[in-house]
């Protein structure tokens, strides 16, 4: 019998996965359909080299490999793939939860300028003036940083987004 074809010498099932369930990753590389993948032609670009995702699921190959379920939300593809295909996003930050609640009334802290955002006024036109009440009507959270953005709607139903030290409460 002729000797086995692998991938590598490297068996990884020997030790646990290196990715864990959630945890965010980027392709390595651009990854093809080899016909595993239903409803794309084989040699079809499932994931280009730089797309990020998160790991949904872990698998195993070959008696060998961990395959990693990664979903990869600009694309809304689900590929497997393996751990050389795959680096962390190491520049994730945790989000911060939010310290005030929809719904709440809240007043300015300081003097809100418009920063672009207000078409319709100046650049640096003072939109709402310290204590002025307000309600928080949206959550968000700001992408980059990861810090909760609140949509407070201020009198003459004036809508500003604030960051945690531009209100407080009533």
């Amino acid at each position: 019998m002729g000797t086995m074809s692998r991938d590598s010498d490297l068996v990884e099932l020997d030790g646990p996965p290196f990715f864990e369930f959630g945890e965010k990753v980027r392709s390595r590389h651009t990854i093809r359909n080899d016909g595993t993948f239903p409803g794309k032609d084989i040699g079809d670009v499932l994931v280009r080299k730089g797309d990020e995702g998160y790991v949904t699921s872990i698998g195993t190959f070959l008696q060998q490999f961990y395959i990693y379920g990664v979903d990869f939300i600009a694309s809304g593809y689900r590929v497997g793939m393996k751990r050389k295909e795959l680096e962390t996003v190491e520049d994730m930050i945790e989000p911060r939860m939010p310290g005030f609640s929809w719904g709440q009334r809240v007043q300015a802290s300081q003097d809100l300028y418009n920063d672009g955002s207000y078409p319709e006024c100046l650049e640096d036109e003072l939109l709402v003036s310290t204590g002025a009440p307000g309600e928080i009507v949206n959550i968000g959270t700001h992408v980059d940083s990861n810090t909760p953005v609140y949509l407070v709607e201020f009198p003459a139903n004036r809508v500003v987004g604030c960051l945690e030290e531009e209100i407080a409460p009533i």
